[in-house]
């Protein structure tokens, strides 16, 4: 299988990259994708899947589409050029007659569902995401499956628990546990926003990959069902309080937490605990071998090694 990855720099895309040696043939390029205009982004992810289409030939592919800026804190009309830039790389792909592969869209659990306070989640568990985020989401995953429905070329729409690991991008006001780790190596204080008791579901970036190849794998075995998108949920086994996380970064980083909780207003309509339990768990669950406390010291490592080449400061 050839596999393309757009993102590849991300939290999620370098982790795929990084992991696709040992399943697949990666596409390498070295062309530089302009994101800050959309004009530019669509020519040249459009020069990059040309390439693509050359170097896989006949054989069965995959992309993996894991770009993006947006989080949940973006706001209204900020994602619409993401939206747009994957549209157009779906138009670009209707004109390819070689149908033996499969698009994987890295969507979010936690936007779309994060607030249903239903005791199970899985797949069947009806969208309910209003935040610019979770829309946008909603928006690239209904393109992906009608872009299914109308080429019969696989797709999976692949909504994700919350994911950390190394490259973690530190200009998101996101990442709790990036976020604890650089309090930790900078001796500063760090503000949580719900109880300390807060559940929440944290997939480690390479067990992430290797769930999102082995779904690739798998989809593209399976070409003859396509009907439209396939939603799957990937995420870990188990989840973890915030106090829990607190401390792990504590016995990796061997320094007390400064934290101090501040309630938000609006903390009430968040569940305190947000269980995903997807059909395919005992499937996925074969791709996990990274413990919290593992997961925890590789992103403290790669933060301590930051801050010491002077690449962090106190107030990041």
């Amino acid at each position: 299988m050839k596999c393309l990855v757009v993102g590849h720099r991300g939290l999620i895309g370098s982790a795929i990259s990084r992991e696709l040696n040992q399943f697949a043939e990666e596409f390498v390029h070295e062309i530089g994708v302009r994101w800050a205009s959309p004009n530019d982004a669509i020519a040249d992810i459009k020069r990059i899947t040309d390439s693509f289409k050359g170097f896989v030939s006949n054989e069965s592919w995959a992309v993996f589409w894991c770009a993006g800026k947006g989080f949940l804190g973006s706001i209204e009309g900020e994602l619409e050029p993401e939206i747009e830039i994957f549209e157009q790389f779906l138009s670009d792909l209707l004109k390819w007659e070689n149908k033996r592969g499969v698009v994987i869209l890295a969507s979010s659990a936690g936007a779309i569902w994060n607030a249903s306070g239903l005791d199970r989640i899985d797949e069947n568990t009806p969208d309910i995401g209003v935040s610019p985020y979770a829309l946008a989401k909603l928006r690239q995953e209904k393109s992906l499956n009608e872009f299914c429905l109308q080429t019969n070329i696989g797709g999976v729409v692949a909504r994700i628990s919350s994911v950390y690991g190394a490259g973690q991008d530190l200009h998101k006001q996101q990442g709790l546990i990036s976020r604890m780790c650089i309090a930790a190596v900078t001796r500063t204080p760090i503000s949580i926003f719900v109880p300390l008791e807060t559940t929440r579901n944290y997939i480690f970036s390479t067990d992430l990959a290797k769930m999102l190849i082995q779904t690739a794998q798998t989809e593209v075995q399976n070409q003859d069902l396509v009907r439209g998108a396939k939603k799957v949920v990937l995420c870990s086994r188990d989840n973890h309080s915030i106090a829990s996380i607190c401390k792990a970064v504590e016995d990796v980083s061997r320094r007390k937490l400064l934290k101090s909780t501040h309630l938000l207003g609006n903390v009430a309509k968040y569940p305190l605990h947000f269980q995903l339990r997807p059909k395919n768990l005992s499937t996925i669950a074969g791709c996990e071998s990274t413990t919290l406390l593992a997961g925890v010291s590789v992103v403290y490592r790669e933060i301590l090694n930051q801050y010491q080449m002077g690449l962090i400061s106190r107030s990041s």
